[in-house]
């Protein structure tokens, strides 16, 4: 049974991962536009609005958030958090394909090849970081006991006595045992019905 606490924090990940990417590729505008970039890297040759900018960016936003879903990224199981990095990796790599191919098939030279990598690489590092800090809330959330899954162990042996301390010792892993039944009969069934 999937804890409310997993559902809400994987429905909090659409709006966070669309503003992690709004902020890459904002600050790669400003970055690209910054006075220090202009002066010693390379002088902007044609320029690009930043309203053009942004409404075109959305559009690849919603694109990039489809390939994060198609790589498993707003699965209500948390993963591993390489493995989730592996995979914010390869999905921003497809996104900025995308980028790459729209950009050739439309023949546009005005775009800048600076925008489009520092997009991708500040897309990686804005969502990781994103979702570390919503996975971090999410662990200071459990060790709190808030968002814990109740549960009634049965069985009197070491291995029920034995999940009792391990739940007990980690909360954490976000189960609060209320109880302990030694056997499991009609009269447990009807008291935990209540």
């Amino acid at each position: 049974m999937t804890r409310r606490l997993d559902l809400t924090f994987t429905a909090l990940l659409l709006p966070l991962d669309f503003l992690a990417l709004l902020a890459a590729a904002f600050t790669a505008y400003n970055l690209r536009t910054s006075q220090f970039f202009v002066e010693t890297i390379r002088p902007i040759l044609q320029s690009i609005r930043l309203t053009d900018y942004l409404g075109a960016i959305v559009i690849f936003i919603l694109i990039w958030m489809v390939l994060f879903a198609m790589a498993g990224l707003y699965t209500i199981r948390p993963r591993q958090l390489w493995s989730e990095f592996g995979r914010i990796i390869l999905a921003s790599t497809a996104g900025i394909m995308v980028v790459i191919a729209t950009v050739f098939f439309r023949r546009e030279v005005t775009t800048s090849r600076f925008l489009v990598l520092a997009m991708w690489g500040l897309a990686i590092i804005y969502v990781f970081v994103a979702r570390y800090c919503l996975r971090l809330l999410r662990r200071i959330l459990l060790r709190r006991g808030i968002g814990h899954q109740r549960l009634v162990i049965i069985g009197q042996g070491k291995p029920a006595k034995d999940l009792v301390a391990v739940y007990a010792e980690s909360p954490v892993l976000g189960y609060t045992v209320v109880k302990q039944c030694h056997t499991w009969n009609e009269d447990v069934r009807a008291k935990l019905k209540r």
